[in-house]
């Protein structure tokens, strides 16, 4: 699976206003989401990568892996509730934003 190497991580708003990360570049050219029609001739083979990638992310065993350590385990209990905290965080903080720049 074809991953951009993280080359830095800034976690803090002070530089840009926001967190943000710079990764390498990967050769190739970027399909543009407004230009649909480019897809339709690669679309059985864009499908087929898409799945093997998504059953590869979801075979992925986590008993040893650092990404157990970002968070706790998800529940049906409590990733709903997560989503929204995460979500209403980021319009609140564009629209503040928005706000003071008009």
């Amino acid at each position: 699976m074809p991953v951009p190497t993280l080359i830095a991580l800034e976690e803090s708003s002070d530089v840009l206003g926001a967190p943000f990360m710079v990764m390498e570049e990967l050769p190739g050219k970027v399909a543009s989401p407004f230009d649909k029609d480019a897809y339709i001739p690669h679309g059985a083979e864009i499908g087929q990568q898409f799945w093997e990638i998504l059953g590869k992310i979801a075979s992925h065993d986590l008993t040893n892996s650092k990404l157990r350590e970002l968070s706790e385990e998800k529940t049906l209990n409590n990733c709903g509730k997560e989503q929204l905290e995460y979500w209403g965080r980021g319009y609140s903080q564009r629209f503040s934003w928005s706000g003071t720049h008009t």
